[in-house]
């Protein structure tokens, strides 16, 4: 490797040269540009769809900008409909998807992470989104609708809060949750709502409803709540 100048060179030498200076930026080119594209829609499923145009000047990447457009591809006479509904009454977000055709083989339920509900040969289904799974938040569904001719149609995306986990009480000293085999929860206890929590102890959930026994103190009134463990 050669060093020029030759001999030794501090890192700080051309400090200098990167202070500020009243430099001049010059760009050229055209105050706006019209362009066109076309998009072959049949390589989608019908229904509904996003589209991000990002365009920027070249005197700078912090020049870019986008702009977004939903829009609705329409080649076959598959639709839907799709609607949320009250939640069921362990925290999970229920959806009704209804096609106009009787010749379905599958519908599905999205949401971030991907595919989280199905249903197989029914023109009409109520899907849940499992609450447990997909945490607490404000998240986007829709549902895609396959018939058997391989036909699709995307519904319009709705978004729907995920509450928190429902506890319940199902004997005198134990706690019950929807949850995910597998996975790891932790139990936290507080006495006063306006003070700090504490871990009350951690339980590996090994079926879709876990159950943890609150343990036994004579006198003692506390509130609880319950974590997934990071």
């Amino acid at each position: 490797m050669a060093v020029i100048p030759a001999g030794t060179n501090a890192l700080d030498d051309n400090y200098p040269d990167l202070q500020p200076r009243a430099h001049v930026y010059l760009s050229s080119g055209a105050t706006s540009l019209a362009v066109q594209s076309s998009l072959d829609t049949t390589r989608f499923a019908d229904g509904f769809h996003t589209l991000t145009m990002v365009a920027y000047e070249g005197t700078s990447v912090r020049t870019q900008t986008r702009v977004q457009e939903t829009v609705q591809f329409r080649n076959t006479t598959l639709s839907a409909t799709f609607t949320a509904m009250s939640a069921a009454t362990n925290g999970d977000v229920l959806f009704g998807v209804a096609a106009n055709a009787t010749n379905i083989a599958q519908i599905q339920l999205f949401s971030r992470g991907g595919c989280v509900a199905v249903a197989s040969n029914q023109a009409a289904a109520e899907l849940a989104a499992p609450a447990a799974t997909l945490g607490v938040g404000l998240l986007p569904f829709y549902a895609l609708v396959t018939d058997s001719e391989g036909h699709q149609y995307k519904t319009q995306t709705v978004w729907e809060q995920i509450p928190a986990l429902q506890l319940s009480l199902v004997a005198p000293q134990t706690l019950s949750w929807p949850a995910i085999s597998g996975r790891q929860y932790t139990i936290e206890s507080a006495t006063n709502l306006a003070g700090a929590w504490q871990e009350a102890g951690t339980l590996l959930a090994t079926s879709a409803q876990a159950q943890w026994t609150i343990p036994a103190e004579p006198g003692a009134a506390a509130f609880y709540r319950v974590v997934v463990t990071p």
